[in-house]
C-alpha cells in the first residue's frame, strides 16, 4: 500500500508539486507522497485545487485518492478512484487498495470491482483471498467456492515456483481451505469439508487450529 499517514501538523499551503500530466508511475508517486507526508491536509487541498483542469488525469486521480485516505475522508477518496478507475496507468495496488477502503464502506459490488480490477494487473493471492471472502460474506456461495479454489491453487503454484516476492503463500492457502470448508459444512458436504483440513493436517501435522475443526466435524467437541 502506498498511503503512509503522517501526524505532523500542517504548516503551509501547498508544495506545488503535483501538476497535471505528471508521472503516474508507481516510484513518482510514493515519491510525490512520501514528500507530502508533513502536512496531509495541504497536501489534499493541493491536488483538490489542480484536480478540476484535469479530472482524467490518472497520477491526480491516485494522489487525490491517497491524499483523502490520508486525511479520512472516504467519499473523497472514492471520488477520485472512479475518476480514473479505468485508467490503464493505474496500478493493481491503487486498485486493491480502493477494494479495501470500499469494502469497510459497505460497498460490497463496488469493492469486488475493484478487487478484479486489481487481479487483472496482478495475480496476488491474498486480494484473491480478500475478495472470496467478501463473496462469501455476500452470500455468493458458487463464486465462493470458485475463488477460494483458485487461491489455493495459485499458492501452490507459487511456491512451486518460488516465485521471489510471494511471502506467505501457506498463510493464503491454510485460511482459503477453512473458509472454503466452511462453506462445505454450511452445505452439509461433511466430507470435502473433512478432506480439507486432512490436506492441511498433511502438511502441518501439528495445526492446532485444523484439529479442532476436524474433531468437530466428528462430533468430538474440544474440552
Amino acid at each position: 500500500m502506498l498511503l503512509a499517514v503522517s501526524t505532523v501538523a500542517c504548516s503551509g499551503e501547498g508544495s506545488g508539486i503535483v501538476t497535471c500530466g505528471m508521472s503516474a508511475d508507481a516510484a513518482s508517486l510514493k515519491a510525490v507522497l512520501d514528500s507530502s507526508g508533513s502536512c496531509p491536509e495541504c497536501f489534499f487541498s493541493e491536488v483538490s485545487k489542480i484536480a478540476p483542469a484535469c479530472p482524467d488525469d490518472p497520477a491526480v486521480g491516485m494522489l487525490g485518492f491517497y491524499a483523502s485516505l490520508r486525511t479520512d475522508r472516504q467519499d473523497e477518496a472514492v471520488r477520485f478512484y472512479r475518476g480514473v478507475a479505468r485508467s490503464p496507468a493505474l496500478t493493481s495496488e491503487v486498485h486493491a487498495d480502493a477494494g479495501f477502503t470500499l469494502r469497510e464502506m459497505g460497498r460490497d459490488t463496488a469493492a469486488l470491482e475493484a478487487y478484479e480490477a486489481s487481479l487483472r494487473r496482478h495475480a496476488d493471492p491474498f486480494i484473491r483471498l480478500d475478495a472470496a471472502m467478501l463473496l462469501k460474506e455476500m452470500g455468493k456461495q458458487d463464486a465462493a467456492v470458485e475463488a477460494f479454489r483458485a487461491v489455493m491453487a495459485e499458492t501452490r503454484q507459487a511456491k512451486r515456483d518460488a516465485q521471489p516476492g510471494v511471502i506467505g503463500v501457506e498463510v493464503a492457502h491454510d485460511e482459503a481451505a477453512f473458509a472454503l470448508a466452511e462453506v462445505f459444512v454450511e452445505q452439509g458436504d461433511v466430507a470435502s469439508a473433512g478432506e480439507l483440513y486432512e490436506g492441511i493436517l498433511k502438511s502441518s501435522p501439528g495445526n492446532e487450529r485444523a484439529l479442532v475443526a476436524r474433531r468437530k466435524l466428528d462430533g468430538d467437541q474440544p474440552q
